[in-house]
């Protein structure tokens, strides 16, 4: 279904929001409330900072009034003292006699320091010469030369004319600091006549001070010379110092009010009474306030709008939602969103349904895919079994052909009452050709279970150059004197975790093909090396992981493969070999063994140039044991023949019958039992020992490794050896035998079952077996 969804696509944008008329409405309310939260506030954050500044400037006038009368008091201690104390005719004697002394002996101890902090005294004759008095230095009241005022400051510092008991206040420059002082005339007691001197008592303007003064004006009070930033000036304030010239100025978070007197010597002394702002706090906080609720009020405004908003469309899409909601638990894309009208809504169940119809297309598409896909596979699958069966049945066939009818010649020659000894001879040699039958069937077994990742591992730890140095004369001589044999084994080679015989298995088929592609002569390489892979070095598909490997390549200048014949190299049954040379399984094996031992296969060939194997199977680091095997067989043992007890379990009967006649011609005393049950009953009810448990591992009702637990359990100690030709599902893990698993693999030969058996009950040798210890 075709669904133009061009004309709505324009309805969908912010054109097509304003045309909706309730989302009209909705937006026109919303700016209009904003607008008018703007005009509120904006005029109130203008007015609020400018008001604060105002008020601000006037606290800073009376931080300075503050000041002014904290000098005035300050002024009026000096008063007070020097009145309070009648001092006068004591500093008309100082003033006619003079004091070099400079102790200031005849006035009062208590005049100087104390609870006033008074830096000294100062007695002055009418010319303005000091005739007594000092400053306090470290305790002493000491005259300090070239830093007194001179005369004629010392003149104006009181007043020749007045009254007694009439001061003279102001500010003056005394040894390079600032001191408040008061000076009196000094009359005689009686009051009469002019006054013979003055008297000034001085105070320094130090951090003691500073320190009233703050406490007084209710500011920080200190001295400063530095004119700071633009200031708002006041006009004066009178003092018994002097006038007090008053500025101000608002810092970011400090209002200071700058006093400057000048002093009787010209001086002018800077004091700056600074405090906190508490209303620009107030302001900041009246401001967050008012931003906070303003945000408040937006957020409001916003949150309602996102509500109605919502509700508007919920509406409009609550059922396209519903349906969306039901195809999407049930799957079914026939299903349809409603689509009706024309608004962008109605567009977008449109678009949806136009989806629908497009993936249920798709979908229908995968489906019959996937069933062709399923078919066409599984015809692979039936024609890949068959050519297998196929495969396993010629070749089984043509040895059971070769079995049965020698079987046939050697029946016909026994028939006759008395043999011809040519067919005697012949009929041995029948049954030459009848066991070479078997090894062949047994070898084309072992590579279908190989093929298959269903053989036993009886893996260990090894050095691949031992391996492939033990093979090599056995290599030599099947590959013949016209091809040259190469061997390049790397003498640091890494140790690796396999099956020795599977190894064998895996060089003598790859050396067998190299041969056969060399008809004429050529060179064969065989050489190993360690690898190391990391993430990057790992091809997409490989089996491999990142880690240590060791590698064996097998190369050989034959005739090649065409790429064709490369893709199919490792298909079963495969082959480019002349009918009747080969089975098709040399590769497919190589890939099976490689691949159950964690490792990868690669080929590389060239038609008319040569091929080349890779193998690459995972390192270990512990080293291998380079040592004699002890599982090989024994050498015959001398001194008598076998007479060991061994239970024998096996469900098969001719295979029980002749697997017993083997052990008795040995020597061995057999009891036979045909399954589970029987040979328990036997384990318990046999009066003597039992020195071996050989039992089958497939059996009905009660597989081996189960009546090996349970033969066990009434006979501890008992050594077990299995024999199977199948026994990956029950005694495998992974395919590997676990540690103290033994097996003979069938079909085994009288020999092979023999020296199994042998090396089975020497490694039990001194051992407690049944109660007994057995000693060999």
């Amino acid at each position: 279904m075709m669904v133009d969804t061009m004309s709505q696509a324009g309805s969908a944008g912010p054109a097509g929001l304003l045309r909706d008329k309730k989302m009209r409405r909705h937006l026109l309310i919303s700016v209009s409330v904003l607008l008018a939260a703007m005009v509120t506030f904006l005029p109130l954050w203008s007015l609020t900072d400018s008001n604060f500044d105002k008020v601000e400037h006037r606290d800073a006038v009376r931080q300075a009034t503050g000041l002014q009368a904290a000098l005035n008091a300050q002024a009026q201690r000096l008063i007070d003292f020097g009145i309070t104390n009648s001092v006068w005719t004591g500093a008309v004697d100082v003033i006619r006699t003079g004091d070099p002394a400079m102790a200031l002996t005849r006035f009062p101890p208590h005049l100087i320091g104390g609870a006033y902090h008074f830096a000294g005294l100062l007695a002055v004759d009418p010319a303005g010469q000091i005739r007594g008095g000092g400053l306090v230095v470290d305790g002493i009241y000491q005259r300090r030369p070239g830093q007194f005022p001179g005369p004629q400051v010392l003149q104006r510092m009181w007043q020749p004319d007045a009254a007694p008991g009439t001061p003279s206040c102001g500010l003056v420059a005394i040894a390079g600091a600032s001191h408040l002082y008061c000076g009196f005339p000094a009359y005689h007691t009686n009051g009469k006549g002019s006054s013979n001197g003055g008297l000034m008592m001085l105070k320094p303007v130090n951090d003691a001070l500073l320190t009233t003064l703050s406490e007084a004006a209710d500011a920080r009070v200190d001295l400063n010379s530095d004119p700071g930033r633009a200031q708002v000036a006041h006009g004066a304030l009178p003092t018994l110092l002097g006038p007090m010239t008053v500025n101000t100025d608002l810092a970011d978070h400090t209002m200071t009010a700058h006093a400057t007197i000048t002093g009787v010597d010209g001086q002018i002394v800077s004091l700056h009474a600074a405090r906190d702002r508490p209303m620009r706090e107030m302001a900041s906080t009246t401001m967050r306030m008012v931003l906070l609720a303003a945000a408040g009020f937006t957020i409001v405004i916003v949150v309602l709008m996102i509500l109605l908003v919502r509700s508007s469309v919920q509406v409009q899409i609550g059922p396209l939602r519903h349906t969306t909601e039901r195809i999407m638990k049930s799957g079914d894309l026939s299903l349809r969103v409603p689509a009706i009208g024309g608004g962008h809504i109605a567009a977008l169940g449109r678009t949806i349904n136009a989806m629908l119809t497009a993936l249920q297309q798709q979908e229908q598409q995968i489906v019959h895919a996937h069933a062709l896909e399923e078919q066409q596979l599984h015809a692979r699958r039936l024609e890949s079994l068959g050519q297998l069966a196929g495969g396993v049945a010629h070749d089984f066939n043509n040895i059971l052909a070769v079995i049965s009818n020698y079987a046939e010649m050697i029946s016909e020659t026994l028939d006759s009452p008395v043999p011809d000894p040519k067919d005697l001879a012949d009929a041995r040699q029948d049954i030459g050709q009848i066991s070479r039958a078997a090894e062949r069937a047994t070898r084309l077994t072992k590579q279908l279970l190989a093929f298959g990742r269903r053989d036993i591992i009886q893996a260990e730890i090894i050095d691949l150059n031992h391996v492939i140095g033990d093979l090599e004369p056995m290599l030599r001589r099947t590959i013949g004197e016209h091809i040259h044999l190469i061997t390049n084994l790397n003498p640091q080679l890494w140790p690796t975790y396999a099956d020795v015989g599977q190894l064998e298995q895996i060089l003598l088929n790859l050396v067998v093909n190299a041969r056969d592609a060399m008809p004429g002569g050529g060179t064969l390489a065989i050489e190993t090396s360690n690898t190391e892979r990391g993430d990057h070095d790992i091809s997409e598909g490989s089996p491999l992981q990142a880690g240590r490997y060791v590698r064996v390549r097998v190369s050989d200048t034959g005739s090649g493969m065409p790429p064709d014949v490369i893709e199919r190299a490792f298909e079963p049954f495969y082959t480019t070999k002349p009918k009747g040379s080969g089975t098709g399984l040399g590769l497919a094996t190589v890939h099976g063994i490689v691949a159950a031992a964690g490792g990868e296969v690669n080929l590389y060939s060239e038609n008319g140039i040569g091929t080349t194997v890779t193998v690459t199977l995972p390192a270990v680091d512990t080293p291998a044991d380079t040592r004699s095997d002890t599982g090989e067989p024994l050498d015959p043992v001398t001194g008598g023949a076998p007479h060991e007890t061994i239970l024998m379990v096996e469900d098969e009967g001719d295979l029980r019958v002749i697997t017993g006649r083997i052990l008795t011609r040995a020597g061995y005393h057999v009891l036979t039992a045909s399954g589970g049950e029987q040979a328990i009953h036997l384990a318990q009810t046999h009066p003597g020992p039992i020195d071996l448990l050989l039992t089958d591992v497939i059996m009905p009702k009660m597989t081996g490794n189960q009546v090996a637990a349970r033969v066990e359990a009434l006979r501890p100690g008992i050594p077990v050896l299995y024999m199977s030709g199948y026994a990956e599902p029950v005694l495998a893990e992974n395919g590997t035998l676990p540690e103290g698993v033994t097996i003979i693999e069938k079909p085994f030969t009288s020999k092979e079952l023999l020296d199994h058996i042998r090396v089975r009950l020497h490694q039990t040798e001194g051992r407690p077996v049944n109660g007994f210890v057995v000693n060999r």
